[in-house]
């Protein structure tokens, strides 16, 4: 059907609509509708084009991301870690915290210092968590892709990452030699993204994605930076933040993000105070946001949250976090108001 314009002659024009084209008119309803397909078909293979064309752009974007090596910084990493243990009904566990201080000279060769801050939750004193290697020297052969580890306890120099292992091979090294967990030997080689930037990933234990053994370009292990892989059970070290001149780039994959051990932890030395009298527990603990503490006397709180910040201070056997957002906090009881911190409550808010 065509739409055509019709001259009376009388000054007044009128539209008709007809069945056919007539001369000088338009289209019919069947050409119409025949250019309509036809236009809508170029327009596919135009857009399926532009789809080829991305892919093929995109593919060796991503391809060129992951063969470029991404080495460890020299300078402002923080890698923050979590270990517990378990014991039937009863655990402990505590934070662990390795920062880069400088680098230093020994035989040669450039390293740079590694460091640790050590900050014990309170426990029932039933198991004692795993921990990592301490202090030590980080160097990186960026040509050979390979990152070593001496040690400040032994002053040996050890294969800490090979990132040029693939599939089927059989784990090396500072981790493989000390490491609870059986034979590593990888099982695929994937990449994560880190910042902008996809980066290898080498995978030894993906039995549990939570608790899963991989080295990641740049940052170390899955576990933190020294410490021992124990598999699938009742104890384990899990590293759950790594920040880059205050920068948080990764983040563990399961559970809310835990910034605590990245941050500044309100004790600072490697040795754990004893803590005063007996554990401080919480009577309902996930709480929409009201706690009570089981202490027979008041006592000075300090909470922070998941990224550091002071949240509040008060002095009593309750915290209130009504007003603050969900997520995790750390309660810190200090043994006076001037410092020495003796227990830390990790507190859930969770509505």
């Amino acid at each position: 059907m065509g739409l055509n314009f019709y001259d009376h002659g009388n000054g007044t024009v009128d539209r008709r609509v007809s069945a056919d084209r007539r001369p000088g008119g338009g289209l019919s309803a069947m050409e119409y509708s025949s250019l309509l397909r036809s236009f809508r078909t170029l327009l596919g293979y135009f857009n399926y084009s532009l789809l080829c064309v991305a892919v093929f752009i995109l593919i060796p974007r991503a391809n060129a991301q992951f063969n470029v090596y991404h080495p460890f910084p020299d300078s402002g990493a923080v890698w923050g870690m979590t270990t517990g243990c378990l014991d039937q009904m009863c655990g402990d566990w505590a934070y662990i915290q390795n920062y880069m201080a400088g680098d230093t000279l020994i035989n040669g060769f450039n390293y740079v210092k590694i460091q640790e801050n050590y900050l014990s939750m309170p426990g029932s004193g039933c198991c004692f968590p795993p921990g990592d290697d301490g202090p030590g020297y980080l160097r990186e052969d960026t040509a050979a892709r390979k990152v070593y580890w001496r040690s400040m306890q032994s002053g040996v120099e050890n294969l800490l990452y090979d990132f040029t292992l693939g599939v089927g091979d059989t784990l090396e090294g500072f981790l493989a030699d000390n490491g609870p967990g059986g034979t590593g030997i990888v099982v695929s080689v994937d990449s994560i993204l880190v910042g902008p930037n996809y980066r290898k990933r080498i995978n030894i234990d993906t039995t549990e994605i939570c608790i899963a053994f991989s080295f990641i370009e740049g940052i170390g292990s899955t576990t933190g930076l020294t410490a021992d892989f124990y598999g699938p059970g009742e104890m384990g070290t899990s590293l759950r933040c790594f920040t880059l001149g205050g920068n948080v780039l990764y983040t563990a994959p399961c559970g809310p993000p835990d910034l605590v051990p990245c941050g500044e932890l309100p004790i600072a030395v490697v040795e754990v105070p004893a803590p005063i009298g007996l554990p401080v527990c919480i009577s309902s603990n996930p709480s929409s946001g009201q706690f009570t503490f089981n202490t027979q006397q008041p006592k000075y709180i300090v909470v922070y949250d998941a990224f550091g910040r002071e949240v509040l201070q008060t002095f009593g056997t309750t915290v209130d976090l009504n007003g603050e957002p969900e997520g995790m906090y750390v309660a810190v009881f200090p043994s006076s108001v001037s410092g020495n911190y003796a227990q830390v409550v990790r507190l859930i808010v969770s509505r």
